[in-house]
Order: C-alpha cells, then sequence, then structure tokens
C-alpha cells in the first residue's frame, strides 16, 4: 500500500476501532487511581500536530488542566511534577527523542501513560503503561492514518473519563457518519486536484491557515508538503498570517485556507482578495460558498468532535496525489548523507522500513 491508499482509508480504520475500545476502560481506571492535579501531552512530529487538532476539543470534555509539549522540551526544561500525568504518544514508537524523553520520566518517578500506534515497538516494550491507539500498522514512513485514529482514540479516551454517556454515543455515531461519507470525500478531493493540478504542481511556497483545530490540520500540512513534496511550507491562524507573513506573498506563493465553524465570513472574504496576489489560493470548506475551481466544498459532518476530520483527510491526500505525480519522493543525496550522521529512529526502525 502506498501513502494515497492509507490516507483514503482512515476512516474505515476509524469505524473499526469503535469495536476495539476496551483499553480506554482500563485507561480510565489508571488515570482515576493516579488521580493527577494536570495532563501534560508530550509527542512531536504528526503525534503533536494530531494532539494539537484536538485540544481544545479536550478541555471542554474534562475539568484538567491540559498542556502539550514536545520531548525535547519536558527534558531540557528540567522541571518534573510528580503530580502531572504524562502522556507520551509516538507514532511509530521508534523515535529516539520520546525514548529518551520516557527514560528521562521514569527516572524521576513521574506518572506515565503511553500511547503508541505500534504495539510491537521499543517505546511500547519500555514503557511500564503502554497501549496501542488502533493506527492500523501503515507500511509507510509518512504518517497519515495514525493522526486520525490517534484523534479519535484522544477524543473517545476523554469523553469516557468524562463519564458522560451520551457524549460518547453521539460521538460513536458522528464516526459511523463520517465514514459513510469517506468515498465522497475521496472523490471530491480527487476531482479538485485534477482540476487544479497545475496550479498545484508548482513549487510553490506555501501556507495553511486555519483556527482552533484546523491550526492543528494546517500545522500537520506544512508538515507533509515539506516530508513529501520538499517545499517550503508554512502554518498560522488566520489573522496571524495577516498580521505580517503575508506582506511577503508574491504570484510564486500558493495558500490553503481551511474555513471553520463559526459562520463567519471573514475567511471566504481573505480567500476572496488574495486572489489579487496569486492564482494559487485554495478554500477548504462545508459551505456553499463559491463555484470557483480553487474552492472545495466537502458534506458537512454534524458532529461537534469531527467536523475537522475531512479536513485532515484532504491535506494527505492532495499531498499524496502530488508527490506521485511530481515524482518528489526521493531525498537529495546529499541529505541521506545528513541523515545517517544525525538520526531520529531507532535502528529497528530503519532496518524495518529498508
Amino acid at each position: 500500500m502506498k501513502m494515497i491508499d492509507y490516507a483514503e482509508s482512515s476512516f474505515n480504520q476509524m469505524l473499526k476501532n469503535l469495536s476495539d475500545y476496551k483499553i480506554l476502560d482500563d485507561i480510565k481506571k489508571l488515570v482515576i487511581n493516579w488521580n493527577p492535579i494536570r495532563i501534560e501531552f508530550v509527542a512531536s512530529g504528526s503525534s503533536f500536530n494530531g494532539t494539537l487538532i484536538v485540544l481544545d476539543q479536550l478541555k471542554k470534555i474534562i475539568d484538567y488542566p491540559l498542556e502539550l509539549h514536545t520531548p525535547e522540551y519536558i527534558v531540557k526544561q528540567n522541571q518534573f511534577d510528580n503530580n502531572s500525568l504524562y502522556i507520551l504518544i509516538s507514532q511509530s514508537g521508534e523515535s529516539t527523542n520520546i525514548l529518551s524523553c520516557l527514560d528521562t520520566l521514569k527516572n524521576k518517578k513521574c506518572k506515565i501513560l503511553s500511547l503508541t500506534g505500534d504495539e510491537n515497538s521499543t517505546f511500547y516494550s519500555r514503557s511500564d503503561n503502554a497501549f496501542y491507539y488502533g493506527a492500523g500498522h501503515e507500511k509507510v514512513g509518512f504518517v497519515t492514518t495514525g493522526v486520525q485514529t490517534l484523534c479519535e482514540f484522544l477524543i473517545a479516551l476523554f469523553i469516557k473519563i468524562s463519564n458522560d454517556l451520551d457524549s460518547y454515543k453521539l460521538f460513536c455515531k458522528g464516526v459511523k457518519r463520517l465514514q459513510s461519507f469517506q468515498d465522497e470525500i475521496v472523490r471530491r478531493t480527487s476531482d479538485f486536484s485534477d482540476i487544479n493540478k497545475l496550479l498545484l504542481a508548482q513549487h510553490s511556497p506555501t501556507f495553511f491557515c486555519g483556527n482552533l483545530g484546523n491550526y492543528g490540520i494546517a500545522k500537520e500540512g506544512a508538515l507533509k508538503w515539506q516530508e513529501t513534496l520538499k517545499r517550503p511550507a508554512m502554518y498560522y491562524e488566520v489573522e496571524e498570517f495577516l498580521h505580517g507573513p503575508d506582506y511577503q506573498l508574491t504570484p510564486s506563493h500558493a495558500v490553503f485556507l481551511l474555513d471553520d465553524s463559526s459562520g463567519d465570513d471573514r475567511i471566504y472574504q481573505v480567500y476572496r482578495e488574495l486572489h489579487n496576489v496569486t492564482d494559487k489560493v485554495f478554500l477548504i470548506t462545508y459551505r456553499d460558498k463559491s463555484d470557483q475551481n480553487t474552492v472545495l466544498k466537502l458534506p458537512a459532518i454534524d458532529s461537534p468532535y469531527l467536523y475537522t476530520f475531512s479536513y485532515l483527510m484532504v491535506i494527505q491526500i492532495i499531498a499524496a496525489v502530488l508527490s506521485d505525480s511530481t515524482e518528489t519522493w526521493a531525498k537529495h543525496p546529499y541529505f541521506a548523507a545528513f541523515n545517517k550522521k544525525i538520526g531520529i529512529k531507532t535502528q529497528r526502525y530503519i532496518l524495518k522500513h529498508k
């Protein structure tokens, strides 16, 4: 399977996971027994971005102070709180930074919960309380389904901890509805990519802009553009983009705007006026705002928890399609030499992905 296959089928994996969530009750018992005063998420890369996508929602679900940090921040700031619960997250379970952070927190006798997309990983075996969140065993090096399933798992877990059975049923209903739209979302995204293929194929510095959960998707979009297309990419909230970063815009730049659910027309206004600067302005929305080719309208997901998930799939599919069509998967040979010296994954991961 290729990246495109995982991206296009990610909602199938989410639906499958709903029947495999018995471990949520086990984690809930741990959290209740630990009785932390705050929860600190620790992750990097797509695991960080996935957590960021749902962080604001999690804050509304549960009455705990929640923070999100990178492993390097936790280790370097050198202030450890035995009253906090550290939730460490690693899709591969083989990232050296998360393993180093795990060892540091264990030495400090902190409360640690480990979540991973690979139950056969070093991270899983080295952790005292490790759980597999149902990433679906992706065989490619660029995380796709792992982001969606992590977001799903975190929302489901926190609703369980909050003891809100009605909200959990509503969430499960939303996942089923989301999966029912999967083929339609894939079709619309494929049509959008085909219609705009000449604009998208240009090696343009690219901005991704979105608010709240869409800010996390903007960050993940920028990461995917950097990883797969090897293009400079940046991410901002919409108004922060308009307060300085937009000064550098020229006709050679590209901008992706992720519409939100507020009903405010501000993002559409920005989309419309940006066409005075560049023709590579793309809007992803649920609303009927325009019939222009650079607007991708998606089926509306009537769920307070899941409205961002379609946007995430769209960004992944476009990155995969463009990487295939423009043949950007290969890394520069100079980078390969660098990467050999400055590794971020264990030898076990390198051998597995040869």
